[in-house]
C-alpha cells in the first residue's frame, strides 16, 4: 500500500480515536516527546483518512502506518510509537518480550473500556499543542 505522504524511514502516521480522552492524552504525550519530529497524527474522521483510506473505520485500536506502507494495530502500534520516540529503550525492550497475543488481550480490555474509564469528548479532535505541520487533517 502506498502511503499518500512521503514518509522517510522511521516516520509514522498515527491514526487515533479523536473522541477518546485516553487516546488524546497518549497522542499529546507522544507529540511532546517527538524530538526527532517523526510522528504525524490524524483521526479516523479526518479528511486525510476519508480521502486516502476510505475503508478505514474507527475501531478499538490505534493504527500506525509506517514508511513501508504497513499497518500496525493494537500492541504493535503502541510499541511502534514508543520506539519512534526512543522512549526508555530498556522498558520498551522489556515490553517487547511480552507475547503479542497477551499484550493484545490487555490492549483489547483497555480499548473496550476506554470511554467508561477515561471519558469521551463530544467532538472528534486532535489535542492542542501538536505542531500544525504534524497534523494530517
Amino acid at each position: 500500500m502506498k502511503i499518500p505522504l512521503d514518509l522517510n524511514k522511521g516516520e509514522i502516521i498515527i491514526v487515533f480515536d479523536g473522541y477518546c480522552v485516553l487516546c488524546n492524552r497518549f497522542v499529546k504525550w507522544l507529540a511532546k516527546r517527538d524530538n526527532a519530529q517523526t510522528l504525524y497524527f490524524t483521526t479516523f474522521e479526518s479528511k486525510y483518512i476519508k480521502q486516502y483510506f476510505p475503508r478505514m473505520i474507527m475501531g478499538d485500536t490505534v493504527i500506525v502506518l509506517n514508511s513501508a506502507g504497513k499497518q500496525l494495530i493494537k500492541s504493535k502500534a503502541v510499541m511502534a510509537c514508543l520506539s519512534a520516540i526512543d522512549y526508555n529503550p530498556a522498558l520498551t525492550k522489556c515490553l517487547g518480550i511480552i507475547p503479542t497475543k497477551i499484550a493484545d488481550i490487555v490492549y483489547a480490555f483497555v480499548a473496550k473500556t476506554r470511554y467508561l474509564l477515561f471519558g469521551k469528548k463530544q467532538h472528534c479532535t486532535v489535542p492542542e499543542g501538536i505542531i500544525a505541520k504534524r497534523v494530517l487533517e
